[in-house]
């Protein structure tokens, strides 16, 4: 009997030339090339194995492209998310651990280009961080695809960097990604934005950013019911509605800074008994006459502590500055960097070695 099944399946297979073969073979995603040895041998397997026709029609690069994207480094092809209905939830407590580490891994580091192997290198989308903290990001869901799938889906939505009053004229992004499981490391993203194709979008980061922000909360025990609204959830009103140029009203940043036919300017601070006259910075302002107190606003400003030097100009000799503080030594910088050192700079060696390095300075 197992004699007679070969000889069918050898008289199925002989009687097609070669390039029925391959035709054969291209329907169902395998390796069309060889000699006809080869490629016979092939189509046998792949009737053993009962591969299914997929199309008749060559896929085009971006079928092709997204076919990549929905196949997992293990071979799992995962279903297109956009074709999933049902199965969406914002329990969280299934997302893998997720850090910005895995978004700089992602973003700059990987290579999931679409056009070749190279690194993606979108240094530059790594700060729509943005979009995600004015609120652009919403209804952020999960899906777990399979128990026997290693990864899965995340999704969104984003507004638009320049949204208007109408949804409809600018409707919101569509965005997902594709996450391990285990590691959170992520595999494939897709946008519907114009360079959503490339994985690496702003609204792509957007909501990297987000799981970041979800698995910290989830890290420190926040994700339970709260008053404050959480940032994923609530999309930020669309106030804005573009204007044609020619309904724009047009004004000067300021009025002019001489006056004619008088010798004062404005921006010029009256000082009269150490306080300070508001009227006389805008001299033909309405606003009433009030003062501030010179010493106590001295004051405020050295004892405020900036990264950027502030001060004001008065037109008097009085006012003395007041001496610098000294300088302090830097503390040692601990950064958490996506490859660890040799050396723990933590470590109590490497502190005494720093601080007697610093002693000698």
């Amino acid at each position: 009997m197992a004699a007679n099944n070969n000889i069918d399946v050898d008289d199925e297979f002989h009687q097609m030339t070669v390039k029925e073969l391959r035709e054969y073979l291209r329907e169902r995603n395998q390796k069309v090339t060889g000699v006809r040895a080869q490629v016979l041998a092939r189509a046998r397997g792949a009737k053993a194995l009962r591969l299914d026709a997929t199309t008749l029609v060559q896929p085009s690069k971006g079928v092709i492209s997204m076919q990549r994207k929905l196949v997992t480094p293990s071979g799992y092809r995962m279903p297109d998310p956009t074709t999933l209905m049902i199965g969406w939830n914002d329990a969280f407590e299934s997302l893998p651990e997720f850090s910005e580490k895995e978004i700089y891994n992602y973003m700059v580091l990987s290579n999931h280009r679409t056009s070749d192997t190279k690194p993606m290198m979108a240094k530059r989308q790594m700060k729509a961080v943005v979009f995600y903290q004015d609120r652009h990001v919403h209804g952020v869901a999960l899906h777990n695809i399979h128990h026997d799938c290693d990864h899965m889906f995340v999704r969104c939505r984003v507004i638009p960097s320049l949204p208007t009053a109408d949804p409809k004229k600018s409707p919101d992004h569509e965005v997902w990604a594709s996450l391990s499981k285990v590691t959170g490391r992520v595999h494939s993203a897709n946008c519907t934005c114009a360079a959503g194709a490339g994985e690496a979008c702003n609204h792509v980061s957007a909501l990297l950013h987000a799981l970041a922000d979800i698995s910290q909360k989830k890290k420190d025990g926040l994700l339970s019911c709260t008053s404050v609204e959480c940032k994923w959830k609530i999309p930020r009103k669309r106030k804005l509605d573009p204007m044609k140029s020619d309904d724009l009203n047009l004004m000067s940043s300021g009025r002019k800074s001489q006056q004619k036919g008088t010798g004062t300017t404005q921006g010029t601070v009256g000082i009269q008994n150490g306080t300070i006259n508001k009227r006389s910075m805008c001299p033909n302002s309405n606003m009433p006459q009030t003062t501030i107190n010179l010493t106590g606003f001295n004051k405020k400003l050295i004892g405020h502590e900036t990264k950027s030097k502030c001060g004001y100009v008065v037109n008097t000799t009085t006012v003395t500055q007041a001496p610098e503080p000294m300088p302090e030594l830097p503390k040692i910088p601990c950064i958490d960097r996506c490859i660890p050192d040799y050396v723990d700079i933590k470590s109590p060696t490497c502190q005494t070695t720093f601080q007697n390095y610093f002693d000698s300075m």
